[in-house]
């Protein structure tokens, strides 16, 4: 939580900065087009893997235990949280027990602000086409909006 501490200290006029430090997070160098704004928290952060200009806005939480891969040319809007990790349904296993179940986000996918995304069920691996959504480049609609329509794979 060191590197999150330091990464939230800096400004969105720190750019290379936080390349640095996010790369130093996830123990892999991330290209020079990766943008995030902090604040920014995570549970780890060494099983979260970036591909190339990849955009996070301010305020996301990653929890990655459950690992959590983002595609080239992802766009994660203000207050997401990607949650790979969780707890059994039955109460009495419940604060015992912490299930890692892994998110993969497809290139291409936008996730739309406020969206909570969690490990485990038929979407957590997330993909958008504007041929398989059908929606024919109306970009609003073919957004991995998760209460509005969505395009899972």
């Amino acid at each position: 939580m060191e590197i999150t501490d330091r990464i939230n200290r800096l400004t969105f006029n720190d750019a290379d900065e936080i390349r640095a430090l996010f790369s130093e997070l996830i123990c892999k160098s991330v290209d020079k087009n990766f943008l995030l704004l902090p604040p920014f928290y995570t549970a780890g952060g060494d099983e979260i893997r970036v591909g190339r200009n990849v955009f996070i806005n301010q305020n996301c939480t990653l929890y990655d235990l459950g690992g959590l891969d983002i595609g080239d040319d992802v766009m994660i809007g203000p207050n997401v949280s990607i949650i790979t990790t969780g707890h059994p349904l039955d109460p009495s296993p419940r604060r015992a027990v912490t299930i890692g179940r892994p998110i993969v986000i497809e290139k291409n996918v936008w996730i739309a602000a406020s969206t909570t995304i969690i490990g485990g069920d038929d979407r957590s691996k997330l993909s958008c086409s504007y041929r398989r959504c059908g929606h024919q480049g109306r970009s609003r609609e073919c957004a991995c909006w998760w209460k509005s329509r969505a395009c899972y794979s």
